[in-house]
């Protein structure tokens, strides 16, 4: 046995091991309780997503975004807790959520680097911004009468807030499938049809789904609903 001496009594595990060990440990904890939190409807909070973040203290970024891509259900609860229409309005904790959505966009796309050539990796600082950014343009026209969905990837600051929420969506699916959610749960409450906003705003919303829906063909089961 390589843990034990010719005495059979177990050799001392190095204090930088057992360090290593304890920081897994304490994520895949981390995971398990946002995972149970949010299968009984709990709002991610600060110290829920701070928990999984603290892992890349002391070992890498690479392992939680591994591991979030294992457990789809947490992508889930993040996209929705930051794209939702019952998001949380903490910027703090939305970047936060934001960072484990980037890192779990990083490990996607290494996964396929592995099988495929050409794939580029994620820049996990700016995508966790574009993701934030993402977020807030929704929550930015939700609360217009109507916004400008357009089939183009233009998006300088000096764009309206829905031509720059159609170019990120046509080039980041993660953003994609966040408008999506947001759009399905906006459109699926009872009051919306009731606001003034309404007869202007859901010819905006369902084009801004088409576009999606055209540019991003796996999102269109999600698109259809």
């Amino acid at each position: 046995d390589p843990t034990s001496d010719e005495a059979g009594n177990p050799l001392p595990v190095s204090s930088n091991i057992a360090s290593k060990n304890n920081l897994a440990d304490a994520l895949d904890s981390a995971i398990v309780v946002m995972l149970t939190k949010s299968s009984l409807g709990n709002q991610v909070d600060k110290d829920m997503a701070e928990n999984i973040l603290k892992f890349a203290y002391g070992g890498s970024t690479e392992r939680i975004g591994d591991l979030l891509i294992k457990h789809p259900f947490t992508i889930t609860t993040l996209l929705h807790n930051l794209f939702g229409t019952k998001r949380i309005r903490q910027l703090e904790t939305r970047l936060k959520c934001a960072r484990l959505i980037a890192l779990a966009v990083a490990a996607s796309e290494r996964a396929a680097r592995s099988q495929q050539e050409g794939i580029t990796v994620s820049n996990e600082d700016s995508l966790s911004q574009i993701v934030l950014k993402g977020s807030q343009l929704c929550e930015q026209v939700e609360n217009m009468v109507s916004f400008t969905a357009i089939d183009s990837v233009e998006e300088g600051q000096e764009t309206s807030a829905g031509r720059q929420l159609s170019a990120m969506c046509i080039k980041y699916p993660v953003i994609a499938q966040g408008a999506l959610i947001w759009a399905k749960e906006l459109a699926s409450n009872p009051d919306f049809v009731t606001t003034a906003a309404y007869p202007t705003l859901a010819p905006c919303i369902l084009c801004l789904v088409r576009i999606i829906s055209l540019h991003h063909p796996l999102a269109r089961p999600a698109a259809l609903e």
